[in-house]
Order: C-alpha cells, then structure tokens, then sequence
C-alpha cells in the first residue's frame, strides 16, 4: 500500500512539474499550429510582419502563468526594436485558466499596453472564451477563428505592382 502511495505521489509531482514548464511556440509565418519556430527560433523571430502568434500548450494557471509571461516578453523584446505591433495568443490548447493565471495574464496586458502591442487571440475553446470573460480578460480584443485569419487581419497589405 505504501509503494502505491509514493507512486501516486511522484506520479502527482511529475505532472505539476510538467505542467508548470509547458511548450510555449512562437508560431511560423504559415500560422499553421503545426509548425512553430520552438527553442530554435533565431533571435527575433516574428511570426509575420508587425505580428507575434505564441501558443501555450496547456491550462494558465498558478505554476506557469509567469513563466508564460516572459516567453512572451522575450518573444517581443527580442525581435527589433518597435516591430512587433501585435500580439495574438493560440488559446486552442488552453482548457481553463485559474484565478493566479489571470493575475499574471493581466501584468501581461498592461505590460503589452505599456509597449503598445495589442492583444488578440485566436482557435479558443467556447468554454475557454467564457473563462476567459468571467475573469475579465476579455476586453476589446479581437477573437479570431484562426491563426491564417490573424496574420491576414494584422500583417499589412501586400503593396501592388505598379502597372507601368
């Protein structure tokens, strides 16, 4: 009984531990989630021109919504200088957000404020957007249905050839 006790335990540990250390991806110009420029990412990578996608890949709450913070403090303060405009988080993956979560989310917001990014989110969960709203996290950003459909939205238009 004792053995089974430990292993729960370890096995309790481990999962914490996990999921306070979740994969944090600054998404590739495609906006496809599937690939993301992960830890190998050179030095102020964007996702598109002006733009940052990052997805977290768990719940935000108490134990990794700071370490969610300054990836992506880091994923802004690293690329040049005033050239990133705009922030959208990939929520697909996030299935709840806790009280602590949303304490730490919030110092990201008015953090983004500060650096005049805004803040938009994209492929999140119907229950995951009342979270989010109950929490009052959800304010005049926009929601979109996509990553593809964020970077159309707030890259800047392609500038067309003169036809002369």
């Amino acid at each position: 009984m004792a053995g089974i006790v430990v292993a729960f335990v370890l096995a309790l540990i481990n999962l914490a531990k996990r999921a306070a250390n979740p994969a944090i991806d600054v998404l590739e110009a495609s906006g496809d989630p599937g690939e993301s420029l992960l830890t190998d990412a050179p030095r102020g990578s964007v996702t598109g021109p002006g733009v940052v996608v990052i997805r977290l890949a768990a719940p935000l709450f108490f134990a990794n919504g700071d370490v969610f913070s300054r990836a992506v403090k880091s994923a802004i303060t690293s690329a040049e200088p005033g050239s990133v405009r705009h922030l959208v988080v990939d929520m697909e993956a996030v299935t709840d957000v806790d009280v602590t979560g949303a304490e730490s989310f919030e110092a990201l917001q008015n953090w983004l404020a500060d650096q005049s990014v805004t803040l938009g989110f994209s492929r999140v969960r119907p229950e995951t957007l009342d979270r989010l709203a109950q929490l009052g996290l959800l304010g005049d950003q926009t929601v979109y249905p996509t990553n593809r459909a964020a970077l159309a939205a707030l890259s800047p238009p392609e500038p067309t050839p003169d036809p002369h």
